[in-house]
């Protein structure tokens, strides 16, 4: 309720008193009482903001089914320009599933629509890809860490993982069998590309146990006013790929 409304509530009141030759304290009262609705309301801008509020102490692990604006939101995510191999104290050579494994490999992050393939370089010059499509179901997990970071709209900071398995195909090098892709980071309760800042993906097969990891680009930017609340968001295929006939990127170019 607005200020505004108040008064107009309130001088209504006293017009009806003139008409009917009262003089009561009741327009008093009745202001008095709107003025302290407005002042404990929250506002409309305060209620969307807490919308994606997390409380204290919350935890859930939820698998289930990609809604479609979560799915938008996956659209958007980048991977960033390197890709490093996990490494056991055993070293490279302990490694299954990457032929002559190297420590990091140039990363390219292709698209279109929700088949993304990952196309990988090292230092060497050899090559390969990992393919794999977007499933439409995945876990959710969050956590207050307890950590004392508040969000500036209310409620702790999440620590948040988005975790998708499925299939994966591979080229070159690497062998291929089933994924698990993991996007990491911090924020609150609602979808939001820009909240993953880091990713695990693992692939375990026939000869296959390795897993790449790395940091997160900036997501590409949402639909703007032509888009639809729900649309997915997939570059076109002509806009997403390019091939690595284009110059190299050489990992040691990359911040690794």
């Amino acid at each position: 309720m607005s200020l505004s409304i108040l008064v107009v509530v309130s001088k209504y009141v006293m017009s009806r008193n003139a008409v009917s030759g009262r003089h009561s304290r009741a327009p008093v009262r009745l202001a008095a009482c709107l003025l302290a609705i407005v002042a404990v309301a929250p506002s409309p801008r305060d209620a969307a903001a807490c919308a994606c509020c997390a409380d204290p102490g919350v935890w859930h692990q939820t698998a289930r089914r990609v809604t479609p604006e979560e799915l938008s939101e996956i659209g958007r995510m980048n991977l960033g320009p390197v890709a490093k191999v996990y490494v056991t104290p055993a070293g490279l050579e302990e490694v299954q599933g990457i032929r002559s494994a190297t420590a990091a490999y140039a990363l390219r992050h292709l698209r279109p629509n929700r088949q993304w393939r990952l196309e990988l370089q090292n230092e060497t010059g050899q090559r390969g890809t990992l393919t794999f499509i977007i499933p439409d179901r995945g876990t959710f997990f969050a956590v207050g860490p307890q950590d004392g970071i508040e969000d500036p709209a209310g409620g702790p900071v999440l620590y948040k993982e988005l975790r998708l398995s499925g299939p994966v195909s591979a080229t070159g090098p690497f062998k291929g069998g089933t994924f698990s892709l993991v996007f990491q980071g911090r924020g609150n309760s609602c979808p939001d590309a820009a909240q993953f800042t880091s990713w695990i993906l693992r692939v375990e097969g026939p000869g296959a146990a390795y897993a790449l990891f790395g940091r997160a680009d900036p997501p590409t930017p949402r639909p703007g006013i032509q888009g639809r609340a729900g649309d997915l968001y997939f570059p076109s295929p002509e806009a997403a790929v390019t091939t690595l006939t284009d110059p190299p990127i050489h990992p040691s170019t990359a911040k690794i």
